[in-house]
């Protein structure tokens, strides 16, 4: 008798305590809720954090293609808040350095590849000499060439000697030599391994400009800059 007494105290225990549990959590949260809304008036906007700012997405995509829009690249439209207070010591110490001499310009972005995505630039509508970074728009385009045309990056180029003046270059390594065939793949390893000038030059002399104009539009870069009127690559795109 008594184990059967025992039995049905421990069953009812089990059924009362989960309501208990439950009840007590209900009346905590309701009065946590109570006190937020005394202490922000009333007032919904007032709980969001200080950096929350309705801020919308600019998206960049390819055009061209028929049925796709393949997306290079996504930002929030507005510049994070948060790194408000960095973005003023970057460009404060950057004015300084130009007020000494020491620099002439400079610029500066800033992504936090995580959560949120937040970004800041300083200066960003200076204009810069792109330098060997000129050279990664002809990697693109040859590589992408490959891609319709089988057999591209085997195919071998005669170098007999400079189409126009190279800029000689701080970077000394080995370079390719007049009077020696490479094939395609070679020279692009040349051009972006070593930074050679002449590999650089000599797939200038044989890229499909076709193919080229399409890279540096889609990366955004305005052509007029990058092209001359003989569909050649202009000045100031030559690497230094």
């Amino acid at each position: 008798m008594f184990k059967k007494l025992l039995s049905i105290r421990i069953s009812l225990f089990y059924l009362i305590a989960p309501l208990i549990i439950g009840l007590g959590v209900f009346l905590l949260l309701r009065n946590r809720n109570e006190m937020v809304t005394q202490n922000t008036g009333n007032n919904p906007a007032a709980v969001t954090t200080e950096n929350t700012i309705d801020c919308g997405e600019n998206s960049f995509r390819l055009k061209g293609f028929k049925y796709i829009k393949p997306l290079v690249n996504e930002n929030r439209e507005c510049e994070s808040a948060r790194y408000g207070p960095l973005k003023e010591t970057i460009k404060n110490y950057i004015d300084e350095q130009t007020k000494t001499g020491d620099i002439a310009c400079a610029s500066v972005y800033l992504k936090n590849l995580g959560p949120g995505e937040d970004w800041i630039s300083v200066y960003p509508r200076l204009d810069y000499h792109p330098a060997s970074l000129g050279k990664v728009p002809i990697l693109i385009t040859y590589l992408k060439k490959s891609e319709s045309v089988p057999g591209l990056l085997d195919k071998e180029i005669l170098y007999v000697r400079d189409s126009k003046k190279v800029p000689s270059q701080n970077f000394v390594a080995d370079s390719i030599r007049p009077g020696h065939k490479y094939k395609v793949r070679d020279l692009l390893y040349q051009m972006i391994a070593n930074s050679d000038n002449h590999a650089t030059q000599l797939l200038q002399d044989n890229i499909d400009f076709a193919s080229f104009k399409n890279t540096i539009t889609d990366l955004g870069f305005d052509e007029a800059k990058l092209i001359d009127t003989n569909s050649q690559l202009s000045e100031t795109f030559l690497p230094e």
